[in-house]
């Protein structure tokens, strides 16, 4: 019995994990010309890009296509100032301090996209 319920909790978490890997996680707008705009934001540019990219490949495979071109991309970062002193292992000792961590959470990272979906032979 204990087996049971433990591999159904497993199977749960697992079938909740994949599910979220196929939704959209930002939002994603239709525009004119067959063309979507799209926003996503986390926490660090490089999840932001990846949740942006996801979208638009989400999008375009519920329209029937494969893939998508990436007509235009801007980055923005929200929050503290970023840490520039030129001394690298000052920069990361307080990059690293309860302070550094604390303007780590406040910072955002937006990235608005303008997508579109095309055949897989296009």
């Amino acid at each position: 019995m204990h087996f049971a319920l433990s591999r159904s909790i497993a199977l749960g978490v697992i079938s909740l994990s994949l599910m979220s890997c196929a939704m959209i996680q930002g939002s994603v707008t239709p525009i004119e010309g067959g063309q979507y705009k799209s926003f996503a934001s986390s926490d660090t540019k490089n999840e932001a890009m990846r949740i942006a990219a996801s979208d638009a490949r989400l999008t375009c495979k519920k329209d029937g296509n494969k893939n998508y071109i990436m007509i235009s991309q801007e980055d923005k970062r929200e929050g503290p100032a970023e840490l520039k002193i030129g001394n690298t292992w000052l920069e990361t000792a307080i990059t690293m301090s309860k302070a550094g961590q604390e303007a780590k959470k406040n910072t955002q990272y937006e990235v608005t996209s303008v997508f579109k979906c095309v055949n897989s032979g296009s």
